[in-house]
């Protein structure tokens, strides 16, 4: 569940930064507690790891929840819709970044599929930490 089994032969104190924050977030769920407040919880890991691990993200700010909801619906709220593609121009490819939310960003994107010429495609999403710099407007330590 937290990605430590690979390496259970292992003693903790040889563990990373980022392997001793999943050990203690292990330890911590032990006993399937209703309600767990962590102070940073992603210091020292992957902000995709607390996506993966939460049905429900609050972030604080200054005491103060500032917003409270599953991850994927913190990122739909208040995320940019953001798609990758990968298009063919003249004897190559390229990759722009076009925002779904704007008039010149769907242009774009239907102008390209009309031309045939995408290759591949991919939405893009905000992580957490974005999310949480957005609404605070500082970084995670």
């Amino acid at each position: 569940m937290v990605g430590l089994g690979n390496t259970a032969h292992k003693r903790a104190g040889k563990y990373s930064k980022g392997m001793k924050q999943r050990l203690v977030f292990a330890r911590s769920i032990i006993n399937d507690p209703k309600i767990l407040f962590l102070d940073e919880p992603l210091a020292g890991l992957d902000p995709s790891s607390a996506e993966d691990l939460c049905d429900t993200v609050a972030f604080l700010n200054e005491g103060k929840v500032v917003a409270m909801d599953e991850p994927k619906e913190l990122k739909l709220q208040f995320g940019e819709r953001l798609v990758a593609v990968e298009h063919e121009v003249n004897s190559g490819t390229e990759e722009e970044i076009l925002f779904l939310d704007t008039d010149d960003g769907k242009k774009r994107v239907r102008d390209l599929v009309a031309a045939g010429k995408i290759r591949t495609m991919h939405t893009r999403e905000a992580n957490l930490e974005q999310i949480f710099m957005k609404l605070t407007g500082r970084g995670l330590q």
